[in-house]
């Protein structure tokens, strides 16, 4: 992502639960040139059967293991110098440039797309220091897909710019039990300051975990939550169990800042 940023390209996650369909209406919509993908052989198969029907698609990606067809990312980047010399004149990238497209979810027809420019990390401090509450030299653990938002609102942009540290766990799949332990014992150890997930992980913490291991969580300084109003009866139900409040929001699928929601209430 920063390297796409540093160049001035347009980043467009995407989660690898699309299909052939949902590839294909997004590479047209957005006219996308180049599909970048983790060594998953399912998620590569359909981008593979999406082609035909993606004529913008001027090259693959994989990152992990070769593949045919398909660019060697560890290989392309062992050929890279150390030194990269900032973009300037027209090439250069300024603030109101777009940076980051997301598409909605796709609720009431099909997804939508919804584009930021370079301002738009700048907008996400309010969330990371008013609504996380990182600390400079902190640690921060949000559990996201980075195919959503959240991947980026909530673990990188004003997490990084107000000086904490992210913790990475990287898992294919929603956390089974055993993971979410290792989880929690590495909480236990080095102390996590914040803890911040979408409802479906919270929902894992919660039974598979929290429950016989509650201990594990009260070195946590905060927890947080991108809870629908539909689950905020788990939000409360944790209160009951760690004894600290969980500070909710809905900021919508498509990534708004905290004071963007903030602005548009006060406005209605």
């Amino acid at each position: 992502m920063m390297a796409l940023h540093r160049i001035g390209a347009i980043a467009v996650p995407a989660t690898d639960q699309l299909l052939q369909k949902d590839i294909e209406y997004r590479t047209n919509a957005a006219e996308i040139k180049m599909i970048i993908s983790y060594d998953n052989p399912a998620v590569q198969s359909e981008i593979e059967k999406a082609l035909p029907n993606s004529p913008t698609v001027k090259k693959l990606v994989t990152v992990g293991p070769s593949r045919e067809g398909w660019i060697d990312f560890h290989a392309e980047v062992d050929k890279c110098v150390p030194e990269f010399p900032r973009p300037v004149g027209d090439a250069a990238v300024h603030s109101e440039d777009p940076m980051l497209l997301y598409f909605t979810s796709g609720t009431s027809g099909y997804p939508k797309m919804v584009l930021h420019n370079y301002l738009y990390p700048i907008g996400h401090l309010i969330t990371a220091k008013y609504w996380h509450g990182v600390q400079d030299n902190g640690l921060h653990l949000a559990v996201s897909e980075t195919g959503w938002g959240k991947a980026v609102w909530g673990k990188l942009y004003g997490q990084w710019i107000c000086g904490s540290a992210v913790f990475a766990f990287g898992c294919k799949k929603c956390p089974d039990a055993v993971q979410l332990e290792i989880v929690i014992c590495t909480v236990r150890w080095i102390c996590h300051e914040e803890f911040a997930a979408a409802v479906f992980p919270y929902w894992a913490v919660v039974f598979q975990c929290l429950c016989p291991q509650v201990q594990a969580v009260y070195r946590i300084e905060d927890t947080y939550t991108f809870l629908a109003p539909a689950h905020i009866d788990l939000a409360e139900w944790l209160v009951r169990k760690i004894f600290r409040p969980v500070h909710r929001v809905y900021l919508g699928r498509a990534g708004l800042s905290f004071l963007d929601c903030v602005c548009q209430h006060c406005a209605e």
